[in-house]
């Protein structure tokens, strides 16, 4: 039986085997948990729009760190991996942010970038980027 695309889902038969995510296909696993509103959640990119609470945050916090020592990276992807999210900025395997309860897994080695994102350290950030310049991140799930 040939693949279907279903509610933002790749189905084989009644077997869910792939998320849709802004454009891309990941495959799912015993970690996901992703409800099925977030495909479409994802392409408003609520941390910009200017009324809603994650955009006050955003901007409240942009305000508290000035250019151009801080960067101020909207447009980056909130599908990142568990090492980027947690342990490149050294967040222990036993921190509660790393639950399912307080975090949207696509796969075991994919997240939803957690929101709100306050700054990393300025180590983890150069190990990240190779940059000195400290960027502010915010999400909007």
């Amino acid at each position: 039986m040939k693949p279907t695309i279903t509610n933002k889902c790749i189905q084989s038969r009644t077997t869910t085997i792939a998320a849709q995510l802004e454009g891309r296909h990941y495959p799912i696993n015993e970690w996901t948990n992703l409800p099925s509103h977030i495909p479409s959640t994802l392409a408003r990119k609520l941390h910009l729009e200017p009324s809603l609470p994650p955009s006050v945050t955003r901007r409240l916090t942009e305000s508290c760190f000035p250019g151009p020592t801080y960067k101020y990276p909207n447009d980056l992807s909130p599908i990142v991996s568990v090492h980027r999210n947690f342990d490149s900025l050294g967040f222990p395997i036993d921190h509660p942010g790393r639950s399912h309860t307080d975090t949207y897994y696509v796969n075991k080695d994919t997240v939803l970038r957690t929101p709100p994102r306050t700054r990393p350290t300025r180590s983890a950030w150069k190990l990240q980027t190779g940059s000195l310049f400290q960027p502010t991140c915010t999400g909007g799930m």
